[in-house]
């Protein structure tokens, strides 16, 4: 796979040249975790080996979780202008 963008937002080669960094890295982050929530969720639906069911589930909760805590340091980091 290349580096450039690899599909649900996620462009590398941006996030390398990016002038601040993590707000970049933010920006791209929470939507890849977004997508991620939404095909382990519909994988649970559909998987038929109990142990992918299991690992899903797990990457629902712990993503679902990161995105809560990136969108919480985005709000404080860069505060929408007045």
């Amino acid at each position: 796979m290349g580096m450039g963008n690899m599909g649900g937002g996620t462009n590398l080669l941006a996030l390398r040249q990016a002038a601040d960094f993590d707000r970049a890295f933010l920006e791209q982050m929470i939507p890849h975790h977004q997508m991620g929530v939404m095909m382990a969720s519909m994988a649970q639906m559909h998987s038929q080996h109990p142990e992918l069911r299991q690992l899903q589930q797990a990457m629902v909760r712990v993503q679902s979780d990161e995105i809560q805590q990136m969108e919480q340091w985005y709000r404080t980091w860069y505060p929408a202008p007045r």
